[in-house]
């Protein structure tokens, strides 16, 4: 079960303020503190999800890299302080077997690979199935939205 996903920095960068949103930033769950990062079978997606329990926000990217598909989870904490210290045309490749997970990258000029703590990817809490049919809503139903969210508050007395 080896797998290999490499994902630019550019797509990184763009989406991992908003998934560090989700992970909580204490917790007694290693889990929790990873993102499930996969490749789908075709090879033509990249998916990364964040979860606490009670919400998760799953983001998906093109992938434009060969890779073995799979999934793994890597700690949000490392993947963040790596991306920060790369340049914008560079890419990490995350690395997974049964019983590790390394991230790739470029340090000037020369690659590097680095050993993460591992977390099995079988650990990955289920998403919530919602039963039924999707509902599309038309744009009067986003104008409605926009103008209730204006008159909303924020403040606990009222």
């Amino acid at each position: 079960m080896n797998v290999e996903i490499e994902i630019p920095i550019t797509q990184l960068k763009s989406v991992l303020p908003g998934l560090g949103k989700i992970v909580p930033r204490s917790s007694s769950l290693p889990v929790l503190q990873c993102l499930k990062v996969s490749l789908s079978s075709d090879e033509k997606t990249i998916e990364l999800q964040a979860h606490d329990l009670d919400q998760s926000a799953t983001v998906r990217l093109e992938n434009k890299a060969a890779g073995l598909p799979g999934q793994l989870l890597v700690p949000l904490d490392m993947l963040t302080k790596i991306v920060k210290g790369c340049a914008a045309g560079q890419s990490v490749r995350l690395i997974g077997t049964k019983q590790e997970t390394k991230i790739r990258y470029t340090v000037a000029g020369s690659p590097v690979e680095r050993l993460l703590s591992y977390v099995a990817p079988a650990e990955w809490p289920s998403a919530k199935q919602i039963p039924g049919e999707m509902a599309l809503l038309d744009d009067t139903f986003k104008v409605a939205l926009k103008e209730a969210t204006e008159c909303a508050s924020g403040d606990s007395s009222r």
